[in-house]
């Protein structure tokens, strides 16, 4: 499988992973083979679990701010189980989808540092020899085309959920008006802070 046809993923829904070729990935610790069975665990009704298998995810595919290709293809999924799996743990499953759509930005919490996707063009992640660059732009894309998935977490009664789905909604790079239009009118019914 090449970096190209990889994105080709990015659609499928929750029920398809076990059709992803995650050997095919490494993680930063490993095959990309124990992705699938931590994203299960994630979706479990065992909150234990859950949270275990978050924390893991958190150490595989996000490690020292840098991302994975295999991240990428864990986009869709982990969104899925951000909007269905424990509540408890919504937020910070949000919360590692929008930094795997982000350059590394350690010490730079500016809006440009934030939303960098270029660092150096030909800089490619040493196990899969993608481009990093590209598998932001792919987490981004499948960030992106789940919109209907993240959009009615705006309204969602958890605060933290909601600010951290403006975060993940700021990596999209299609239907900017549409995002745009959805965090304004979020803003507009708030009468107090946004977190609160």
């Amino acid at each position: 499988m090449t970096c190209r046809t990889f994105r080709l993923f990015a659609g499928w829904s929750f029920a398809w992973s076990t059709r992803v070729p995650w050997r095919r990935f490494r993680n930063f610790y490993g095959s990309g083979e124990e992705i699938a069975g931590l994203l299960a665990m994630l979706a479990s009704g065992d909150a234990e679990a859950a949270d275990r298998a978050l924390r893991q995810l958190w150490a595989n595919l996000h490690h020292q701010g840098g991302t994975i290709a295999v991240g990428a293809l864990a986009v869709p999924f982990l969104l899925r189980i951000a909007t269905t799996g424990h509540p408890g743990l919504g937020a910070q499953t949000l919360h590692l989808v929008a930094e795997i759509g982000r350059c590394q930005h350690m010490g730079d919490g500016s809006r440009e540092g934030l939303l960098q996707v270029a660092q150096e063009p030909l800089r490619v992640e040493g196990s899969t020899m993608c481009p990093v660059d590209w598998t932001i732009q792919a987490a981004r894309q499948a960030v992106t085309d789940d919109l209907p998935l993240l959009l009615p977490l705006l309204d969602d009664p958890d605060p933290e959920v909601r600010s951290t789905t403006a975060y993940v909604l700021a990596t999209a790079t299609g239907e900017i008006p549409r995002v745009s239009s959805a965090l304004r009118g979020r803003l507009a019914t708030k009468t107090t802070r946004w977190s609160g």
